[in-house]
């Protein structure tokens, strides 16, 4: 059984980190609220400046952002989620593992300009913030 947690939005800024052990925050960025590790949220805000940068083709602009940040957030925290559920079995490799592909993480990631939200997370999964100006991007795991 997960712990879950329900989540809305509020804002609480953050200012970059003047703590030579945490890594500085990019200037833009304006975290809203979280409750991941700093390197999970240092993951996700790399990630979403990557994927802010990446061109996108089509009109559906954010909703493309939305897809590879939930993508590539997926991929790099997998097999860290692996090994705490394998040690959470008691590190028996016995049962059957479901291959998981880009659509089944349960990773959700919502990005844009004008929206509202109340959504229920995972403990420790949950982030909004903004890296470019004016645009949210929430990030969490169901």
């Amino acid at each position: 059984m997960t712990a879950e947690s329900s989540t809305t939005s509020s804002t609480n800024h953050e200012t970059p980190s003047t703590n030579p052990i945490k890594p500085a925050l990019p200037p833009t960025l304006v975290l809203h609220a979280t409750d991941m590790t700093d390197q999970m949220r240092h993951s996700a805000v790399t990630i979403a400046e990557s994927a802010f940068k990446t061109p996108v083709s089509h009109g559906k602009v954010y909703a493309r952002i939305a897809d590879l940040i939930r993508i590539e957030f997926g991929k790099c925290f997998e097999a860290k989620e692996r090994e705490d559920e394998e040690k959470s079995n008691g590190g028996g490799g016995g049962g059957e593992r479901k291959k998981r592909g880009e659509g089944s993480s349960g990773w959700c990631c919502v990005v844009g300009d004008h929206f509202g939200s109340c959504v229920t997370h995972r403990m420790k999964t949950y982030i909004h913030f903004s890296v470019v100006p004016g645009v949210n991007v929430l990030l969490w795991k169901s």
